[in-house]
C-alpha cells in the first residue's frame, strides 16, 4: 500500500500486463479451475485484481460427468503452494513490468479467518479486529 501512495494512474495501469501474465498462470497452475470473470480495480489504494472462477472435477461416477470441485481442487495444502507459485510468479513479472528489483514481504501466519454471513452483524468490529 505504501508503494503506491505516490504514484500515478499511468503507472497504476501498467499492472493490466502484471494480472494479463497471473490470469494465463493461474490457468496453467490450476488446469481445472475455468476463469469467469477477471476484473482489476484501480479504486481503491493499490491496484489489485478480483477473479471468479469456477473449479471442477472429471470422472464422477455419480450425476455428470465433469462437476464442480471446489474441495477437490482447492484443498489447504494446494492453496498454500498455489500461493507461494503465484507469488513468486507475480513478483517476477512485477519487476519485469516496471523495472524494479522489489521482493515481497514473507506471508504472516494466521492472520486471514474466514467467517459465516451469520456472524457478520459486527462487521466493523471484526475487520478492526484483523488489523
Amino acid at each position: 500500500m505504501d508503494f503506491w501512495a505516490d504514484k500515478n494512474d499511468d503507472f497504476k495501469h501498467k499492472m493490466v500486463d502484471v494480472y494479463k501474465e497471473q490470469i494465463l498462470d493461474l490457468e496453467n497452475i490450476v488446469s481445472n479451475f475455468k476463469i469467469a470473470n477477471a476484473t482489476i480495480h484501480f479504486d481503491e489504494s493499490s491496484p489489485h485484481l478480483h477473479i471468479v472462477g469456477v473449479p471442477f472435477k472429471e470422472g464422477s461416477k455419480n450425476g455428470m460427468v465433469v462437476q464442480v470441485g471446489k474441495s477437490d481442487v482447492f484443498t489447504k495444502e494446494s492453496l498454500r503452494k498455489l500461493q507461494d507459485k503465484m507469488r513468486i510468479l507475480c513478483i517476477e513479472s512485477f519487476n519485469q513490468e516496471y523495472n524494479q528489483n522489489s521482493i515481497l514481504k514473507d506471508k504472516k501466519k494466521g492472520r486471514n479467518k474466514d467467517f459465516l454471513v451469520s456472524e457478520m452483524d459486527n462487521y466493523q468490529e471484526m475487520v478492526e479486529e484483523l488489523d
